[in-house]
């Protein structure tokens, strides 16, 4: 479902750091602002992209509302796509790519190719041509890309895949253009398909925007300004540290300690179960137990409250019982169990929206 919002400033507070000031917009067409007036919105996309296709890995879901897989700024909404803008930047050289040339724009030569894309974390100049899905430039988290616009219909496209692993992360692009001009960021999945992007105006660089991506799967950046200049873009990724993922259905449910606290997190990137997470457990339920005590502990913050629910399942994966809380809000219930037989029963956590703060919880059998 996508949203469309006025251009709007946000106060947020990162996740992992401090407060920030955001500045967010995104176009319905997956294209650069219209008229250089931008239309804001949290996360929306259609498809766009006027080349051939490239890539055809994992997942479509659009981001919207409280579902998550909309990135989360470098303020405090984990799973809301937003750019920030730091203090005003440095200005930007003007340039020009000719044809074939590397796109660095003038001033080129003073760029330091201190590496290559498929290192990763290194220093390396775009290069042309790169206007379309096709010719995209890899790239890989932790690189820093230099590169030149040429007039208002210059457009810069890049292919990553994120790091492949069992923890859903959180991708972030920071790009220092300068003052001289405005710029958008879109961002494609793997079928070039937009689902989110960002807008900086010409007084704000550099300008920051975060989504929540999925481990393993490939995404475009489509980079777009309103005139000359040359910018600096810079990537990172950094997954959830949940140590039970994969745990996304039956099959996959890890061992829950008895007795003990643990921590949930509710987290999905784009391409994961449609943006929603679901993790499940196995319980070990000795013979003669009668119930299960449970005591779960909320810690979602309040940029991004998160409402709970917990549901029990028998062995044979049949529900037998359940709690829910509103947002921001603890559990602690005590579940009947259906006989004393005993056995490995199941326990699947929700929540409403994702976060990359983890809750508590400790499940008692007695």
């Amino acid at each position: 479902m996508n949203r469309r919002l006025s251009v709007q400033t946000v106060v947020c507070a990162f996740l992992f750091t401090g407060a920030c000031t955001v500045t967010t917009s995104n176009n319905g067409d997956g294209g650069s602002p219209e008229g250089g007036s931008p239309e804001a919105s949290s996360s929306s996309g259609s498809s766009s992209g006027t080349a051939s296709s490239s890539g055809s890995s994992s997942g479509t879901a659009s981001s919207s509302g409280g579902s998550s897989g909309k990135a989360s700024s470098s303020g405090g909404s984990s799973g809301m796509s937003s750019s920030s803008g730091g203090s005003s930047g440095t200005g930007s050289s003007s340039g020009s790519a000719d044809g074939g040339a590397q796109d660095t724009g003038a001033g080129a030569d003073a760029i330091a190719d201190t590496g290559t894309p498929s290192e990763g974390g290194s220093t390396y100049n775009a290069t042309e041509p790169n206007d379309d899905f096709a010719h995209a430039n890899t790239i890989n988290a932790g690189d820093t890309i230099k590169g030149a616009f040429s007039g208002s219909d210059d457009t810069d496209y890049f292919v990553i895949t994120i790091p492949a692993g069992s923890e859903d992360g959180v991708f972030t692009v920071t790009v220092d253009k300068g003052t001289a001009y405005s710029a958008s960021l879109d961002v494609y999945d793997s079928t070039q398909t937009r689902f989110d992007g960002s807008s900086a105006t010409t007084t704000t660089s550099p300008f920051v925007s975060s989504y929540q991506l999925t481990a393993g799967s490939k995404y475009y950046l489509r980079l777009t300004s309103n005139g000359d200049g040359m910018y600096s873009m810079t990537t990172s990724f950094v997954p959830v540290p949940d140590m039970y993922e994969r745990n996304d259905d039956f099959s996959q449910a890890k061992a829950a300690p008895i007795g003990t606290a643990f921590n949930v997190y509710i987290f999905a990137g784009h391409d994961t179960n449609m943006e929603t997470d679901l993790d499940y457990f196995t319980l070990a339920v000795p013979a003669n137990a009668t119930k299960v005590g449970v005591s779960f502990t909320n810690n979602s913050t309040s940029q991004l409250p998160q409402s709970y629910s917990i549901d029990l399942y028998d062995p044979s994966k049949a529900r037998v019982t359940g709690s829910s809380g509103t947002q921001q809000a603890n559990i602690s219930d005590m579940w009947s169990l259906p006989n004393t037989t005993g056995g490995t029963y199941y326990v699947r956590f929700t929540a409403n929206s994702n976060s990359t703060v983890a809750s508590s919880v400790t499940l008692t059998p007695q």
